[in-house]
């Protein structure tokens, strides 16, 4: 049961730019766990698929934990998503300040798993802030695809299952648009199958150089996932404003929408109402305070 609600957990922050499952994943404990199970799905568990039968399989790739989380994640995609939408459009100031406490003490619960400090550790800290921002402040893509873009698309959606900071829903934010991406996907096997190669790579690569790192620098390892958690505050800083302009991207043109944040003093200003200041700190109060709650059930 426990690993249901971690695996709720874990699915309910992946639809959230700026908020990651894997991350919320480190904070419950079950990261290294998830990304090991993944690891084991190799040559060896395939020979003893053949040799000792599905059960030996199964249990050589963790397969009860594995099912009971994507369970979860499955019950939060459908049970939640609509709620999301309809909350960020109506609510947008309070549901990104539960969020950005989310964040926060996500970014602390990683912080606290680096045992040693020193340059190297600060070095990987800021690496990964700045990767984060870097990610969060690319332009969704125009509507010009071919099977490069593709197949990068396909590789980040598998990558964004087990990158903290990188999110499924940013990444699709980033190259799904109207005019491309969507239109050619529901009439062309050629890019379907180019975008599954890419999923599959990402599946195969990514887990296992998480391990490698894990293995060899671990502190380096939770320093940089800590920094990605903290740049991820971009994305959910509570106040924002739409910016719409138009963009050029190789002879096409297209009209493209962003979010820009701002000072609460500016916000009604320019959104006409209220920020909500007191009832937003409160309510990065309550996030930071559902992560420490998980954090300390699964530590029990």
């Amino acid at each position: 049961m426990l690993y249901l609600i971690k695996g709720f957990a874990a699915g309910a922050a992946n639809m959230i730019p700026g908020v990651s499952g894997a991350s919320v994943a480190v904070v419950t404990g079950t990261y290294e766990e998830v990304v090991e199970s993944i690891c084991k799905v190799n040559r060896d568990s395939f020979k003893t698929l053949l040799s000792g039968g599905i059960a030996s399989f199964w249990r050589m790739i963790n397969g009860n934990f594995m099912l009971v989380m994507t369970f979860g994640i499955a019950i939060s995609f459908f049970s939640l998503n609509q709620f999301f939408n309809d909350f960020s459009k109506s609510q947008p100031v309070l549901l990104y300040s539960f969020l950005c406490g989310i964040v926060l003490a996500s970014a602390f619960c990683v912080l606290k798993r680096v045992t040693r400090w020193d340059i190297v550790n600060i070095t990987a800290l800021v690496a990964g802030i700045a990767f984060s921002l870097v990610l969060f402040s690319f332009s969704p893509a125009g509507t010009h695809m071919n099977v490069l873009v593709v197949f990068v698309v396909g590789l980040t959606l598998s990558m964004s299952i087990f990158v903290p900071g990188l999110t499924t829903s940013y990444t699709l934010f980033l190259f799904v648009n109207e005019g491309g991406f969507k239109s050619f996907l529901s009439g062309d096997n050629v890019y379907l199958l180019v975008l599954s190669l890419g999923i599959i790579v990402g599946l195969l690569l990514t887990p296992r150089a998480i391990r490698w790192f894990l293995d060899k620098a671990r502190n380096i390892s939770y320093a940089f996932i800590a920094g990605c958690i903290i740049g991820g505050l971009k994305m959910v800083w509570p106040w924002k404003t739409l910016v719409t302009h138009q963009a050029s991207k190789l002879s096409f043109i297209t009209e493209q929408t962003f979010s820009r944040n701002i000072l609460p003093s500016q916000y009604q200003a320019v959104n006409n109402h209220a920020p909500d200041v007191l009832l937003s700190l409160l309510l990065v109060a309550a996030g930071a305070g559902v992560i420490f709650v998980i954090r300390k059930v699964a530590n029990d």
